[in-house]
C-alpha cells in the first residue's frame, strides 16, 4: 500500500493514510479542513455573506483602531 489510498464506495470515500507518512496533527489539520467545507456546503451561504463580514470588519476597526499605533514613515 502507498502513503495514500481512497476506495469509492456506493455511499462513501474511504481514504486510507499510512500513519507514519503524516503525523497525528497534519492528520488532524486535515480532518478539520473537511469538517469546515462540509458545513459551509450545509450551510450553503450567499453573495451577501461578504458584505456581512466586511461590514464586521470595518465596524471592528472603528471600534479598535486606538489601540493600534501609527507608524508614521520618515522619507
Amino acid at each position: 500500500m502507498g502513503a495514500l489510498k481512497i476506495e469509492y464506495q456506493p455511499t462513501e470515500y474511504v481514504i486510507r493514510i499510512d500513519k507514519s507518512r503524516m503525523s497525528e496533527i497534519d492528520f488532524q489539520n486535515l480532518v478539520k479542513w473537511i469538517e469546515t467545507d462540509i458545513l459551509i456546503k450545509e450551510v450553503n451561504f450567499d453573495d451577501s455573506i461578504q458584505t456581512i463580514g466586511n461590514d464586521m470588519k470595518s465596524h471592528w476597526w472603528e471600534r479598535n483602531k486606538h489601540k493600534f499605533v501609527a507608524i508614521e514613515k520618515n522619507d
